[in-house]
């Protein structure tokens, strides 16, 4: 029973840390929402009394762990690149928004899907690396995309799971493990793809 006492903080720590990586993508895909909308015209002001406009109010700042430190923010005051520690204390390196690039050290037998666009990217050493798109094309055919193209390239499917309006299968090859996880609406889809080393 003492064991597990030992390994529970690194577990907590490991499993804090990937979540905050998808708070991340999800930040990144409600950056991306809101760059894309079109301003509505501007309506004609009634004959009234003026009152002042009120100031917009900033979104809170993201719950960001303690051993994660913000290296640059947009002009929004939101963070966009991370550095810092993981649940294991390697070394990583998060970027999210239209700055976001593929890290070069990302797998190349991890198909990208075609015209997708970043949205985030984390490298973390001992832990994996994590990339999320934006792309327009329909869940289904990503889907397909990816069950084809990962067999080609000599990974193992294993589970392939549908819920809540989210398709997502993982594979396996060389003692690494990819979890592919779509998400989104009509028109917007958002891809994630997370790779981790295996014991």
């Amino acid at each position: 029973m003492s064991a597990n006492f030992v390994r529970m903080p690194r577990a907590a720590a490991r499993t804090r840390f990937w979540v905050f990586i998808a708070v991340l993508a999800m930040a990144a895909a409600v950056m991306a929402c809101g760059s894309d909308e079109t301003p509505a015209p501007a309506e004609k002001p009634a004959a009234a009394t003026p009152k002042m406009a009120a100031k917009a109010t900033p979104p809170p700042a993201p719950d960001i762990p303690s051993n994660v430190s913000v290296a640059e923010r947009d002009a929004e005051g939101n963070p966009i690149r991370f550095s810092g520690t993981d649940g294991s204390g390697n070394a990583f390196e998060a970027s999210i928004g239209d700055d976001a690039k593929v890290p070069s050290s990302f797998p190349a037998d991890i198909p990208l899907y075609p015209g997708a666009k970043p949205m985030a990217a984390m490298v973390a050493g001992g832990e994996g690396q994590m990339v999320t798109f934006k792309t327009q094309d329909a869940q289904q055919k990503i889907y397909e995309h990816y069950q084809t193209e990962l067999k080609a390239q000599g990974w193992e499917i294993g589970d392939e799971q549908s819920f809540g309006g989210q398709l997502a299968l993982v594979g396996t090859k060389d003692k690494r493990k990819l979890t592919v996880s779509i998400s989104g609406t009509q028109g917007d889809s958002r891809i994630s793809l997370i790779v981790v080393d295996t014991p």
